[in-house]
């Protein structure tokens, strides 16, 4: 008996082992299904050699069945050839080989796939996990808010305070007008790039959860609904800054949360040390330390005063008398020193309630507050601090301070954010129907002044046939502004096409410096090391060459050398473009690419052009998957590189 019972249990465990197998199975597909991100496993395949050669799929999660459809046990190669030429083949063999996990951002233009993409490889066995996050948006809300930041700081530097946008909830800083954080000794690029972890060493410890409040009241904020907080911050000499900060929802996702925040900070140190000077006088007051008292009192630039509260019978707040003032007091509200001793509804017969009820509520709960409020009276915004005074329930020191110019350049910018908005709306709707308009009468003009050039040469006139030629150039430069101004509108509104084909990138280099030697009695030189095989849009890649060729003609002494040069790497090939031209301030350098931007510099504004062509080359690149730059040295040349993806 004892014997078959043993049996059957040892009959039964292998039958519980693997349904515990499967469970899990079960229990790890669910997890990867319910994740947000892409997630697939691949097996190696290697040939005799043991050479990775190809790899199989061999589980997927919900999103990479969405994405590819059923491809379990499938060749990565057969369903995505572009992961050779885009070089995501190679690392994946790398992670298999080395077992190094890698992460990286990823721009992918093959088979369905059009955008940036967020991976990490991780090995597992003789395969590995990858795990894929499409990352397009943010890429280009990167690049709208590099396009917009020149027009927030022409309008930012004109405010006295600190104007910043935050990323929410990471707590990155996306952008800080010139001036910022100069209270607490550091520059804005050190900011800028200083990670919330680390900035938040910064503050007082005893702040830390105000601040966190602070944040966690945006997720329930409405738009233009403001949010405060105070805090304490140390600067560079080891020294507490006192800051305000307030804040309102400035973008939001698709998913209407809050994404990034904008701030307006001001250093309010000396006022809070001034405020601390006053009220720590409160016991000496009473002690009648009037000389220390009234020297503070009247020397202050915001205003100050002491009120007590009047109540009814059921002991509510209905008024306050003012029982003392200062010589600012008069200075800000226009008010004189006669108000001592009345009732405020005396000088202020329509003062709002909210005012009473503020003070009331400090003179209860002794708990100090701040307010910004505004004043009909006295037409004024006030930015006004209210605390208890002594032990009692009636009496309580405001310390205020205009804030009127203030909240008009905060009007003023809000008005100019919508107004850009419009601004930059018309401006592409009227350069589309302009350029529209301007192409067929300048495509007639030009075909008339060929025929009359024709006809002129016919008839042996040729000193006007060579002004119908100098005609042509500059027709020939209108039409080129003309399709640059439309390509600039495709590419904000996301619209601007790119065609892809297998290219040689050599055959497309020579063919454009012939075109552009018969124009220039410049000496172009072409270095190539090998054919170049790449993946794009011909037009749009002859355009970059143009442009960047033109730029170095452009800028360079007559007959002097501009030398092309390819430079194949192991994904990519670099195309440089170097000559003998006026060189690129040094500050100059990282603008080159912007838009309408032109160097000032050694009378080079005096040369024809808006500042496009650069810029148009550069997006396209950035289209291609590629990179652009430019080196330069002031008086002795510039090299401009770009690279271009590989077909291996």
């Amino acid at each position: 008996m004892k014997k078959h019972k043993s049996l059957h249990e040892t009959n039964i465990k292998p039958k519980t082992d693997r349904l515990s197998t499967e469970k899990q199975l079960q229990l790890l597909q669910t997890i990867i299904d319910n994740s947000l991100d892409i997630i697939q496993v691949f097996q190696s395949v290697r040939d005799q050699n043991n050479k990775i050669v190809d790899f199989i799929w061999i589980m997927n999660n919900k999103g990479g069945v969405a994405q590819n459809g059923d491809v379990i046990g499938s060749s990565l190669l057969s369903k995505n050839p572009g992961v050779i030429p885009s070089g995501i083949f190679d690392k994946m063999v790398s992670v298999v080989e080395t077992g190094e996990p890698v992460q990286h951002e990823q721009y992918y233009h093959y088979e369905q796939f059009e955008g940036w993409f967020y991976q990490a490889l991780v090995k597992s066995d003789d395969g590995l996990v990858m795990t894929s996050r499409d990352i397009s948006k943010q890429k280009k809300a990167e690049q709208g808010m590099r396009e917009q930041s020149h027009f927030i700081n022409s309008i930012t530097e004109m405010m006295p305070d600190v104007v910043s946008v935050v990323e929410f909830p990471s707590r990155n800083i996306l952008y800080a007008n010139r001036d910022t954080l100069t209270w607490i000794g550091f520059e804005v690029d050190e900011i800028q790039k200083m990670p919330f972890k680390d900035r938040i060493k910064l503050f007082h410890p005893e702040d830390i959860s105000a601040i966190q409040e602070f944040y966690e009241r945006f997720h329930t904020l409405k738009d233009r609904e403001e949010n405060k907080v105070e805090y304490r911050i140390k600067d560079n000499n080891e020294q507490w800054v006192i800051i305000s900060l307030r804040g309102q929802v400035f973008a939001r996702d698709k998913n209407n949360n809050p994404s990034q925040l904008l701030f307006v900070a001001q250093n309010i140190t000396a006022q809070k040390n001034a405020e601390k000077e006053i009220l720590s006088l409160k016991d000496e007051i009473a002690e009648h330390a009037e000389d220390k008292y009234r020297t503070l009192f009247n020397s202050i630039d915001e205003g100050f005063l002491i009120h007590e509260m009047v109540r009814d019978e059921e002991d509510r707040a209905v008024n306050f008398r003012l029982m003392e003032v200062n010589p600012a007091f008069t200075r800000q509200t226009g008010l004189g020193n006669d108000t001592v001793g009345k009732l405020a509804t005396e000088f202020l017969p329509n003062l709002e309630k909210s005012w009473i009820d503020t003070y009331d509520r400090v003179a209860r709960s002794g708990v100090a507050e701040r307010v910004e409020n505004y004043n009909q009276a006295t037409q004024r915004w006030y930015n006004v601090h209210v605390s208890r005074v002594g032990h009692g329930n009636r009496q309580v020191a405001v310390l205020f301070d205009d804030i009127t110019e203030r909240k008009e350049s905060e009007r003023i910018l809000q008005e100019n954010q919508f107004q850009l908005k419009d601004l930059l709306k018309q401006r592409s709707e009227f350069i589309v129907v302009a350029s529209h308009e301007l192409k067929t009468p300048v495509t007639s003009i030009k075909a008339y002044a060929e025929i009359v050039q024709e006809r002129l040469e016919e008839i042996g006139n040729l000193e006007d046939s060579v002004l119908l030629g100098k005609l042509n150039e500059q027709i020939d430069r209108l039409t080129i502004l003309i399709n640059n101004l439309l390509d600039i509108t495709k590419i904000e509104q996301g619209k601007m096409p790119i065609h892809f084909e297998y290219l040689a990138l050599d055959t497309i280099l020579e063919e454009r410096i012939q075109e552009i030697q018969r124009t220039t009695n410049h000496k172009i030189e072409l270095i190539i090391e090998q054919p170049l095989q790449v993946k794009g849009d011909k037009q749009r890649i002859e355009q970059v060459i143009t442009n960047l060729l033109s730029n170095s003609v452009k800028y360079s002494p007559k007959e002097s050398l501009i030398t092309v040069e390819s430079n194949t790497g192991e994904n990519d090939v670099t195309i440089s473009i170097a000559d003998e031209g006026y060189g690129i301030p040094e500050k100059d350098l990282d603008k080159v690419f912007d838009k309408f931007f032109r160097v000032t510099t050694n009378n080079m504004d005096t040369f024809p052009g808006m500042g496009l062509g650069l810029y148009l080359a550069a997006q396209i690149v950035l289209e291609h998957g590629g990179r652009i730059w430019v080196e330069s040295i002031e008086g002795k040349g510039s090299v401009f590189y770009f690279t271009l993806p590989l077909i291996n």
